[in-house]
């Protein structure tokens, strides 16, 4: 029925109920609850809410951020909820001083504090962990802001777009990615590469969830980037990984028409809903360089694991992922700026975001295929950056109030 919906079912439409049901959630909860009254006390605990169970960015920051909290020193539970109907197991038990820890943006935030009881709601600090990938947030947001004593974001680009919507301070909290250790990339490449029937030279990978729209993460751009950097060349292959494409069935069908083009130079791994991370594990593994030409991020979750692999990134010199990423240790595309235009309605047409130069990645991609010393080099810059720059402490500072 889901896949129905949006298939048949245009995207503004969905878009105009989805703000309707946001709105019923949020007069519900405004008669449940009082607004916020500002900076909660200091906390020894946490109940961490988010989609802990789903391997997209935003259940990957829900998921980190406890492990960053526990690493920490705090008690941490963890409340999980469902990508397709907000709901979840939010137990109304826990310490006197747990605060919430809300992993959710607005368009979810309300129907996430609606599965809570009202009474736990009120004793609670309440905090809003938020990103956005343009350069203001929503005007609707000002409004579920009220709710919050505090909110976090995980990059400056993103508490800037943010802080100017709600004119509040927001805090910078970046993903603790330095804080996992995966399997070292060499010691699991040939076994991934296998898995995944890959005999390619040269490997460049790319991946997205549908529901942060095509558009944004351009994916078509870095199609044909790689189409144009290596018209001839049969040990190049462009790995396009891409989940819950049954939230958009006309994304699919753009990525196999850009990828029919491309030739077989190009290899579409598509899933109609979530996928594991251990897949992701393989693809960071079997790749010699991970791109990433999009219009706009909010921090860059794949950018930051790609990093602290030692893949040297190509990417937008452009958003949130620029708090991590330099000529030091990435390999950056200029970018000229354009309207905000997204046809799967995921963003308003309004403001402006990137367009990459298609010619400087294509540059980019020959240069990682050409220079493996080059290669190695920015490979090796972005894992100490990683280490040194996104290895935690700032939750659980602002949490005890430091």
């Amino acid at each position: 029925m889901k896949t129905m919906w949006r298939a048949l079912v245009p995207a503004g439409v969905r878009a105009a109920a989805a703000r309707a049901r946001f709105a019923l959630a949020q007069r519900a909860l405004e008669q449940t609850i009082a607004p916020a009254e500002g900076l909660g006390p200091p906390s020894a605990n946490a109940a961490v809410t988010g989609f802990m169970r789903s391997g997209i960015g935003i259940g990957r920051a829900a998921q980190l951020c406890a492990a960053e909290l526990a690493a920490g020193g705090v008690g941490v539970r963890t409340l999980s909820l469902s990508l397709d109907s907000a709901r979840g197991s939010l137990a109304a038990s826990g310490p006197a001083d747990e605060a919430l820890i809300l992993h959710v943006n607005p368009d979810t935030l309300a129907f996430a504090l609606t599965r809570l009881p009202p009474q736990r709601l009120r004793a609670r600090r309440r905090i809003g962990y938020w990103v956005w990938e343009l350069e203001q947030a929503p005007p609707g947001w000002r409004r579920a802001g009220r709710w919050l004593d505090e909110i976090w974001a995980p990059s400056t680009f993103a508490a800037n777009a943010i802080g100017a919507r709600l004119s509040r301070e927001v805090s910078v909290v970046p993903h603790p990615v330095a804080l996992s250790t995966p399997q070292p990339r060499e010691a699991r490449r040939a076994a991934a590469r296998a898995r995944w029937g890959v005999a390619a030279e040269f490997v460049a990978a790319t991946s997205l969830s549908m529901t942060s729209s095509l558009e944004r993460k351009n994916t078509l751009a870095a199609i044909a980037a790689f189409a144009h950097a290596f018209p001839n060349d049969a040990g190049a292959l462009l790995i396009v990984r891409a989940t819950f494409c049954s939230h958009y069935p006309k994304g699919r069908m753009l990525l196999q028409d850009a990828a029919a083009r491309a030739g077989a130079n190009v290899r579409l791994v598509l899933h109609e809903q979530d996928a594991s991370f251990e897949e992701m594990e393989d693809l960071y593994a079997l790749a010699d360089t991970y791109l990433s030409l999009h219009r706009a991020e909010g921090f860059g979750l794949t950018l930051a694991e790609a990093m602290q692999r030692g893949l040297p990134v190509i990417a937008t010199n452009w958003s949130g992922n620029l708090d991590f990423m330099d000529e030091a240790c990435a390999l950056l595309v200029p970018a000229a700026f354009i309207p905000v235009r997204d046809s799967q309605g995921v963003y308003a047409p309004s403001g402006r975001w990137a367009d990459p130069d298609i010619g400087v990645a294509s540059a980019q991609l020959r240069r990682v295929r050409g220079d493996a010393a080059l290669a190695a080099d920015i490979g090796a810059r972005a894992a100490a950056r990683v280490r040194t720059q996104l290895c935690g402490g700032a939750a659980a500072a602002l949490l005890r109030g430091g």
